[in-house]
């Protein structure tokens, strides 16, 4: 028995509850479509830590997301959290993977519209940054959310994602037909990005497989940025770059030649 840090009630808590849901990592390890049954190779990736501020590349394989004993109930994971991550990779993880049919190598920017619920998407992402701000690992406790950390958690627990001015995100992918089935994955892992500060508060770019997620949280939104990403409560655009282009902005934030 414990306190849930979801709900705040004593009950019994998970021994083994997951930051970062391992559907995530399935592209870095079993390209090519393949099931983990055919396919026993594990790819080589990256995976990114901080030391005193600072990034560091290591080469360790990453299996599935790291998990952690005692900090959430069975209630708000299944309930709740469970149904925001069924919502993202249902409604748009699969799409965002399955689009790359269409999208051709290209020499500019490829907006794609997705007919989706904004703000389940957004509530998905602010549990996982919730849970890099609760959690005891060291490769997530880079995250401190401050005072955002409580409001964040009663907007999940509540299910209300309030406006579109409050942690708006956008998404990009480099995924294409030509490079999908590359033997080497599209993407290594990066679950820590780049963390600049922003009109008193911070902005995050997060690299997943076949997706970087750039997410606010501040308590002043610039309406460029609204303006800019935002297309509606129905719909969330990805952004297609060119390979090129967005591996080249990788290795300048990470000062790394990460690719």
């Amino acid at each position: 028995m414990g306190i849930c840090k979801l709900c705040l009630h004593e009950k019994e808590l998970l021994k083994k509850s997951h930051i970062v849901p391992d559907f995530m990592y399935e592209r870095l390890f079993y390209p090519k479509g393949l099931s983990n049954k055919k396919y026993k190779k594990k790819e080589k990736i990256y995976m990114i830590k901080f030391e005193d501020n600072n990034l560091r590349l290591t080469n360790n394989n990453v299996q599935t997301s790291p998990k952690e004993p005692d900090i959430i109930c069975h209630g708000c994971d299944e309930v709740i959290l469970s149904q925001l991550e069924n919502y993202f990779k249902t409604n748009l993880l699969n799409c965002v993977r399955e689009s790359y049919k269409n999208i051709k190598s290209s020499s500019k920017e490829i907006e794609v519209i997705f007919d989706v619920d904004y703000q389940k998407i957004k509530l998905f992402f602010l549990s996982l940054f919730w849970r890099f701000s609760i959690s005891n690992n060291y490769d997530y406790n880079v995250i401190d959310l401050g005072e955002h950390q409580e409001i964040i958690r009663k907007m999940i627990l509540e299910n209300y994602p309030k406006g579109d001015h409050d942690y708006p995100f956008f998404l990009f992918s480099f995924l294409n037909r030509d490079n999908f089935f590359k033997d080497e994955p599209v993407t290594r892992l990066s679950m820590f990005l780049d963390i600049k500060e922003i009109n008193q508060g911070k902005e995050y770019w997060i690299l997943f497989p076949d997706l970087i997620l750039c997410l606010q949280i501040t308590s002043m939104i610039d309406d460029h940025f609204i303006n800019k990403y935002f297309r509606g409560n129905d719909k969330v655009p990805v952004f297609y770059y060119p390979e090129k282009i967005l591996k080249n902005i990788i290795n300048n934030r990470l000062k790394k030649p990460v690719f």
